[in-house]
């Protein structure tokens, strides 16, 4: 009978071609990501997001778990404040959404967020109804 721990533990991530997400395939996938311009990172990071807190999930406790979540969530944020900072809110979004993937109780992403979303209420992609 298995124990609790192992009913815990999720099945490994698998991408459409069946193979699955390895410590060094998600390695190779973060350094290839954090390599990309501002603009194809945004686009990714909800992915990537994903990826990180399913392999943190499955590997708690691991320090190269940890370390990866840490990794992304410092990018994440650093790309938020960067898009902040050059009037790019829509792409702000992108990140501050795939942060809170990896960090949901973040109060200040979470207050940045809504007021993006008070701010560009009809614009697609910024969770409002109506998109």
């Amino acid at each position: 009978m298995p124990t609790a721990a192992a009913q815990a533990e999720p099945p490994p991530f698998r991408f459409p071609d069946g193979s699955e997400l390895t410590a060094r395939r998600l390695g190779h996938m973060v350094d290839t990501w954090t390599g990309k311009p501002l603009e194809r990172r945004a686009e990714e990071a909800v992915r990537l997001a994903y990826m990180v807190r399913y392999w943190s999930k499955g590997h708690s406790g691991d320090p190269y778990s940890d370390q990866i979540r840490q990794t992304v969530i410092k990018a994440l944020a650093d790309d938020a404040q960067t898009a902040r900072t050059n009037s790019r809110p829509m792409l702000e979004a992108k990140f501050l959404v795939a942060h809170l993937e990896l960090e949901p109780t973040d109060e200040q992403a979470l207050e940045r967020l809504s007021e993006i979303q008070r701010r560009f209420p009809n614009r697609k992609g910024n969770g409002n109804p109506g998109n």
